[in-house]
């Protein structure tokens, strides 16, 4: 929604009316499983399109990373938001890696993340996060 939120801003200074109309995706609704046994990054997605394709939205907003690589049919990519800051959080008792200590759980839904981690000398625990960073929270530290 924060995205949303942004791009409404954005619309309105312009004189643009907007209304958000909130989606729910299958990818927000599944907080039990991964996203690769979920399947994969088309989750959030799917009825973001279809919100399109049937008329539900005129306009939506998205973070690129959760898009697939192929087009969809029928819709464009129009407009992109200025860039927010990509590094990754670190939260926990462990100001830094080098205090994480050996065999400590890790929580990350990411792929980039969970290379990281395994790249790393102190041995780990890879706990899989949904995207939730309320559900990572609730994990990382068990």
């Amino acid at each position: 929604m924060a995205q949303a939120e942004l791009a409404a801003t954005a619309l309105r200074a312009l004189g643009h009316a907007v209304a958000i109309v909130p989606l729910s995706t299958q990818g927000d609704r599944d907080r039990r499983r991964t996203f690769a046994e979920i399947g994969g990054r088309g989750i959030f997605a799917a009825e973001v399109e279809d919100a399109l394709r049937d008329g539900r939205v005129d306009v939506a907003v998205h973070s690129a990373k959760d898009l697939t690589g192929d087009e969809a049919e029928g819709l464009a990519f129009g407009a992109c938001l200025e860039r927010a800051d990509p590094r990754d959080a670190w939260v926990g008792p462990a100001r830094s890696w080098d205090e994480v200590p050996e065999g400590a759980r890790v929580a990350t839904a990411s792929v980039i993340s969970h290379c990281n981690v395994c790249a790393r000398p102190c041995p780990s625990r890879i706990s899989a996060a949904n995207a939730s960073a309320r559900a990572a929270l609730a994990c990382a530290w068990m």
